[in-house]
């Protein structure tokens, strides 16, 4: 919940998001991904676990406090014009996106380049109805044999969606730095900084550059199987998502 001179916005809401992914590597270094997202906006159940959470590791509370438990209202008013108003729950498939990567190399780098498609439905919070094109760089680097470091570049271009079009910026850029260590044989544990720029020209901190932290880890089951779990907060407070739960299983 901000406001400032020209604009008051509020977002109360949980959104559960199911990802499909499907990857495949080929001879001379080249991958390709697709990824086929499913997701539901809506009230939710969880805020009582989340003060609660928050109270256990004295984590900020932003604007919790003054939003009742459990409910959902998505506001934006801009120079005294309602923009969004949204009180009803919303599902549907979300935007699919296809990435092919190439190794660069021994350097331990990657070059990628991803397209975004609008299959979702902005009315229905499931997609933002513009075409997104990504070019990222990523890198990973070994530190002796329990230990590595790894860090992702990116710039996205951004076609005009269908939210706050006359608002929203043609370019994005985002990192991504972390460091990851194995615990046991079949445990490895990660930290990780996630930021991106502005989507949209706003003075509201919500609308504007953002920081995430995330902890988790991920259980290798066999030869073929691994499941991860973890947990991303809003470093640069009410700039993301309050919480977010992370749960993965992967077959190899």
């Amino acid at each position: 919940m901000q406001s400032n001179a020209r604009e008051t916005l509020i977002v109360d809401a949980e959104t559960q998001e199911l990802r499909m992914t499907f990857g495949r590597t080929f001879a001379n270094g080249y991958a390709l991904q697709l990824e086929l997202p499913y997701r539901h906006t809506g009230a939710g159940s969880l805020d009582g676990f989340i003060d609660s959470w928050h109270d256990f590791f004295g984590l900020p509370e932003g604007a919790r406090p003054a939003l009742p438990r459990d409910s959902l209202h998505i506001s934006y008013e801009r120079d005294a014009q309602r923009l969004i108003d949204e009180r009803s729950a919303h599902s549907g498939i979300g935007d699919i996106a296809l990435r092919a990567g190439k190794q660069l190399g021994s350097t331990g780098m990657t070059a990628w380049l991803g397209v975004k498609l609008p299959t979702g439905d902005a009315d229905e919070w499931t997609g933002s109805g513009s075409v997104d094109v990504t070019a990222a760089l990523a890198a990973e680097h070994a530190l002796g044999e329990r230990f590595a470091v790894f860090a992702q570049a990116a710039g996205t271009w951004l076609s005009d969606g269908d939210r706050l079009a006359s608002q929203q910026e043609q370019i994005v850029w985002s990192g991504v730095a972390g460091i990851s260590a194995r615990a046991f044989e079949r445990l490895t544990l990660t930290a990780q900084l996630d930021a991106h720029t502005a989507v949209f020209d706003s003075n509201e901190d919500f609308l504007g550059d953002a920081v995430m932290l995330t902890l988790g880890g991920a259980f290798r089951v066999g030869d073929r199987w691994s499941l991860s779990f973890a947990v991303t907060e809003d470093v640069a407070v009410e700039t993301a998502s309050d919480v977010v739960f992370v749960f993965q299983i992967n077959r190899h």
